[in-house]
């Protein structure tokens, strides 16, 4: 739990504005502009991209603060920070430590402003979603029991697993065991989705949700679907967590890739219709490059986009 806390402000956890497909596609462009120098472009653009939501990325408002700094605009990184932090309900920690180190040239005045605004965990918003992020967090640790105490016989394809609880120690099937763990948090995380309970919570541990999604059942997936793409729009969904469980699940099922984010051999590289790709990617508002940086405590030009499409799938089709 204490590593959700700090996670809260760095990821883009969720919000409730509307538009985050189209939101997500400026951004993309706008991270381009910003790994080619042309800051004020790229300004521009994240600019516009904040107006198409109610409540921006913390992801996408560091970028925007960085390139603030750059353009030695101090005074509206301020402003814009002051906003922000007041449209997520707040934080959990100070930020001055890394604003200092990250040389924003903030007064003491402007740090205690900032300080002050403090996330208040009494809300009923950030209660409901706390349950929904230990009844996430249980079926996580779950999961990750199985596959770790398989691991422990030096083995992960062993038949007989040594299973520890706080009550009791016992050899179980493998493969039984879990098969049953998946299909209890399958049904748990479906009922989550389809009464819609979890589409609009605002502080989802986005972690721990798509590792339940990469080891969800087929057929279960696709019952879901509708419902995942709701959250994306919605911000409670990072694209790229959707498009690899999806694409996990399809090639699991001997289909092809549908976004290219997720791929287990080299056999799916031989079905890839690039453009067909560009396309599915900017329907959920996906990037259309292969990789970026996730967390912006380490914004720099040329670390934000990484290997166009095009070339990754050249070196991977060689």
């Amino acid at each position: 739990m204490k590593r959700f806390f700090y996670l809260l402000f760095l990821f883009p956890l969720a919000s409730l504005g509307q538009g985050y497909i189209d939101y997500y596609n400026n951004v993309s462009e706008a991270e381009w502009l910003f790994d080619n120098k042309k800051f004020h472009e790229a300004e521009s653009i994240l600019k516009r991209s904040f107006k198409l939501v109610e409540t921006a990325k913390n992801r996408d408002l560091w970028l925007y603060l960085t390139i603030l700094k750059t353009n030695n605009k101090h005074g509206k990184a301020f402003r814009c920070l002051k906003k922000h932090i007041k449209s997520i309900g707040g934080t959990f920690f100070s930020l001055r430590p890394y604003l200092i180190k990250k040389e924003f040239e903030f007064s003491e005045k402007q740090f205690n402003k900032l300080d002050r605004i403090k996330l208040d965990t009494t809300k009923t918003e950030y209660v409901e979603s706390m349950k929904f992020n230990l009844v996430l967090n249980s079926l996580v640790e779950q999961d990750q029991k199985i596959r770790l105490a398989a691991n422990k016989l030096g083995d992960s394809f062993s038949d007989s697993v040594l299973w520890i609880t706080n009550s009791d120690t016992t050899i179980v099937n493998r493969l039984d065991y879990s098969f049953k763990i998946s299909e209890y948090n399958d049904s748990i995380l479906k009922d989550l989705l389809l009464s819609r309970k979890l589409i609009y919570a605002k502080y989802i541990n986005h972690i721990d949700l798509r590792l339940l999604l990469l080891h969800m059942n087929y057929e279960n997936f696709i019952e879901i679907e509708s419902e995942l793409i709701e959250m994306i729009d919605q911000g409670n969904m990072e694209p790229y967590d959707y498009a690899c469980a999806k694409d996990r699940k399809y090639t699991e099922n001997g289909d092809c890739i549908i976004y290219f984010a997720y791929t287990l051999t080299a056999d799916n590289f031989s079905c890839i219709d690039i453009e067909q790709v560009f396309e599915n990617r900017k329907k959920i508002g996906l990037t259309t490059f292969y990789t970026r940086t996730s967390m912006r405590r380490h914004i720099k030009v040329n670390s934000q986009m990484k290997y166009p499409l095009t070339e990754y799938v050249k070196t991977k089709k060689l």
